[in-house]
């Protein structure tokens, strides 16, 4: 009630409760954290709107959001902040000794070999933890396992509110733990279902790069490293990459996001010194390279194009929020942008390769001083 009278609204004050909370028993882990209360209520609604309300929580992860040891403070040299803490984990609060002699009260997510994806979803399981346990919300199994759901309702705090017996127990909708769902093709079975991982998908990248540096023989340099510029290949994109069910021969998703690849090439002293020239050079290799890539692999799907592929010199050229008109077909290069996407058997991940030349950077600059 003092609440209520603080913040003018019940729900309002139930926002601003849960906002503090996760603020502070999240503080390692976020950067952030945001809560909206939906559409407003009148006071005259206050009732109803204090026994179901729509809350909408969003959190900015930090550096330190898959950490699997959330660490606490000291029960001898902090009391106070112990006692805090114990509060907002309950018996998920363990007293542990570290490699450097302290003791400390610690919550613990998870193993050594817990993998990638598992880890992303330590923020939204902790966030599952303190709303059961504060607020009587109930999760998904998925998300809040048995064995958090029953340390969670033991000895909740005495200004807990909501009780996650009662039918009217409010419920947590989380898209963390539907990320890899959405992002996983249609078509891929049950067995397939381990292919949707970071580790697949630099493994498929590895693959290529050994097919790749095949066919140096046949190449007019040899292949110096295939560079990962994807986030889906450096562990940054918020879900792994998806592979095509290209194995059961059957229709998939409209469209896939390939996956970008640099490739470079030894230095040799004979690029050209024109930036025209460089981009057709570079054009001749990609075609050379999709060819003998599509003869020594002839199940996969070779394509070479450019991404601007489709456009006459006349047509609008929507760039950003622009539109720009080409005025003739010298006036624009078409080679600039041109790329080959394979579409890998094993992996069935699409590439987009694209040739990294140490020349053209020189050229750029000097042009660019020139201006």
């Amino acid at each position: 009630r003092a609440a209520e009278l603080e913040h003018g609204h019940p729900v309002v004050a139930v926002q601003h409760r849960i906002a503090q909370l996760l603020s502070t028993a999240l503080a390692r882990q976020t950067r952030l954290v945001a809560v909206h209360a939906g559409a407003d209520a009148s006071f005259d609604d206050r009732i109803k709107a204090t026994r179901r309300h729509v809350f909408v929580v969003g959190v900015v992860t930090s550096a330190d959001a898959q950490r699997l040891v959330d660490l606490g403070p000291s029960p001898d040299a902090q009391p106070q902040d112990a006692a805090q803490f114990r509060t907002l984990w309950g018996d998920r609060a363990e007293l542990r000794r570290f490699r450097d002699g302290s003791i400390r009260l610690a919550t613990v997510w998870g193993a050594n070999a817990m993998p990638l994806e598992q880890r992303a979803q330590i923020v939204p399981r902790m966030l599952a933890f303190l709303l059961r346990r504060h607020f009587g919300v109930l999760a998904q199994p998925e998300l809040l396992h048995a064995d958090d759901q029953s340390t969670a309702d033991c000895a909740r705090p005495s200004e807990a509110i909501g009780d996650v017996t009662a039918e009217s127990a409010g419920r947590l909708f989380s898209l963390s733990s539907r990320i890899v769902e959405f992002a996983s093709t249609r078509d891929l079975s049950e067995s397939d279902a381990d292919r949707v991982t970071f580790e697949a998908a630099i493994a498929g990248f590895d693959q290529l790069q050994r097919e790749v540096k095949a066919l140096e023989e046949k190449l007019p340099l040899r292949v110096l490293a295939l560079h990962a510029v994807a986030p889906g290949l450096r562990y940054a994109s918020l879900a792994p990459p998806k592979p095509l069910a290209l194995a059961q021969g059957r229709g998939d998703d409209a469209y896939v996001e390939p996956l970008h690849v640099l490739v470079e090439f030894t230095t040799s002293n004979k690029w050209p010194d024109d930036m025209a020239a460089l981009h057709k050079v570079k054009s001749a290799f990609l075609l050379r390279l999709a060819e003998c890539y599509a003869a020594a692999h002839p199940n996969a799907h070779v394509d070479v194009s450019s991404r601007f592929f489709g456009y006459g010199a006349q047509d609008g050229l929507l760039t950003g929020a622009s539109s720009v008109q080409l005025a003739g077909a010298d006036d624009f290069d078409y080679e600039r942008d041109s790329f080959v996407d394979i579409r890998h058997i094993s992996s069935g991940l699409t590439f987009r390769l694209s040739v990294l030349c140490e020349p053209e950077g020189a050229l750029l600059a000097h042009k660019a001083q020139e201006m």
